[in-house]
Formats: C-alpha cells, structure tokens, sequence
C-alpha cells in the first residue's frame, strides 16, 4: 500500500508538501509489518533513523514511523 501525497497513487494520502508524491510503501509479510521508502526527498525514518530508498525494512510494534515530518507509531490490533 502506497503512502503520499498523490491521492491518485496513495490509498494513505498525507497533504504535508514535505511527503512526497509517493513516499514509501507498506506491505505486511507473515503478521510483520515492512516498509520501503521510494526515494522521497524528505526520507521515510524508523525508530529515528533514515532508511534507505528501495530496501524493505520491518517495522517492530510500538516503533515510531515516520514519513518526512509526519509520525506514526505503529499498533497491531487483533
């Protein structure tokens, strides 16, 4: 699932000019969830470090996530 400010390309739109048209994409793979960035130019941050564009990288509950200056952090529901 794409995250950015394109809402044609982006079923989780953010309207921050500083998100990238299409910032990064989610996936979850065996309950985990994984992000990689799409070289956005304000980066995509996990526990407070940048992540490197096209790498997948798991995303740990409880884990700040954050797309150029908007934060999340990261729940699991059952």
């Amino acid at each position: 699932m794409r995250v950015g400010r394109d809402p044609g390309q982006c079923p989780i739109f953010l309207s921050e000019p500083r998100v990238s048209g299409v910032h990064a994409t989610l996936r979850f793979d065996g309950g985990q969830l994984l992000v990689r960035d799409e070289t956005s130019n304000n980066g995509t941050w996990v526990s407070g470090s940048r992540i490197p564009p096209g790498a997948w990288i798991p995303v740990p509950v409880g884990t700040a996530l954050r797309f150029g200056p908007i934060e999340f952090s990261v729940q699991l529901e059952a």
